[in-house]
């Protein structure tokens, strides 16, 4: 939710482009999926505004889980 509303994602998925795209819906559930395959991912697209949890924390969290794990940060 972002100022009260439901907020909706688009996400493209090209599987011919040998892309899959995972998505979460908050960061506790973010941190547990990295912790429990950071070996799979490839990057992760953080959102440096998340309202309930500070970014810069959620980088912190997220480099000590993965530190090969590359992060393009947002702010949108």
């Amino acid at each position: 939710m972002v100022d009260g509303k439901k907020v909706k994602f688009l996400v493209i998925n090209d599987d011919s482009a040998g892309f899959e795209s995972t998505i979460v819906s908050n960061p506790h559930n973010t941190l547990k999926a990295i912790a429990e395959d950071s070996q799979n991912l490839e990057r992760v697209i953080l959102d440096s505004n998340i309202q309930i949890f500070p970014g810069d924390r959620m980088f912190d969290d997220i480099k000590r889980l993965a530190p090969e794990l590359p992060i393009f940060i947002t702010s949108g």
